[in-house]
């Protein structure tokens, strides 16, 4: 069972974190070969966009699991999504009840930057998790 994991992990790894930090969203793999054949972009932009805000949780879960070298490698990928996350899309509004911004259900529907409780949780979730102070309630 441990090989399985790790080989989906490392595969996961591999086909769903690009060079800059960022994550696909949906990944289409050959049932076959097990290569991935191409990205989505699911509700993001276009193909090629990114869930970063819940793919944080898994990737500090993967690193759980690990330690040394593999361990770094899901943690510092976690923390270069959170980065970029804090840097471009945190909201200090004080008038506003979300933390994230740009989020969206579907990039194209008419009106489709609006707030997303689940992606806000999903940051402090990640955020959680890396200070000690687990947060666990799905």
């Amino acid at each position: 069972m441990r090989r399985v994991s790790w080989r989906a992990a490392t595969t996961a790894r591999r086909c769903f974190v690009r060079g800059d930090g960022s994550v696909r969203h949906i990944v289409e793999f050959d049932p076959d070969t097990g290569e991935m054949v191409r990205d989505y972009g699911g509700q993001g932009y276009e193909e090629g966009s990114s869930w970063t805000r819940g793919q944080t949780c898994g990737l500090i879960e993967l690193a759980k699991l690990h330690e040394g070298r593999q361990q770094k490698l899901y943690l510092d990928a976690a923390l270069k999504l959170l980065r970029a996350l804090a840097d471009h899309r945190l909201n200090w509004d004080e008038n506003e009840d979300n933390l994230l911004t740009k989020c969206t259900g579907a990039y194209h529907d008419k009106e489709h930057e609006f707030s997303i409780i689940y992606g806000d949780y999903y940051f402090l979730e990640a955020l959680m998790k890396l200070t000690g102070q687990e947060l666990f309630i799905w």
